[in-house]
């Protein structure tokens, strides 16, 4: 049987950059809406970027949303399991001992 191989510290750095980037996608649209534009199209096309920003970060955010959550889960999982048979195979070695 092959070995399973799993970097921890990419998982968890994966997760940990994809809720920076949700964090930031979620808040560009307000970024752009509070910014003060005294010109008019500037102004403008700024309001008609952000709505269809809007429907189109949505989609991204939902899926990336969906990525964090798998590498989140994978590497709570991993960890979990990997600590569980550590901590069995100590034991076997224990009682193997006596």
């Amino acid at each position: 049987m092959a070995d399973i191989q799993v970097d921890l510290d990419m998982l968890q750095s994966t997760a940990n950059t994809l809720t920076t980037l949700i964090n930031d996608f979620s808040n560009a649209a307000q970024i752009v809406k509070d910014a003060d534009i005294n010109d008019p199209t500037i102004g403008g096309a700024l309001n008609n970027f952000t709505g269809d920003w809007k429907v189109r970060v949505g989609d991204l955010i939902s899926s990336m949303q969906t990525v964090q959550k798998m590498a989140n889960t994978g590497y709570t999982d991993y960890t979990s399991t990997d600590n569980q048979l550590a901590q069995q195979m100590q034991q076997a070695a224990s009682g193997s001992s006596s």
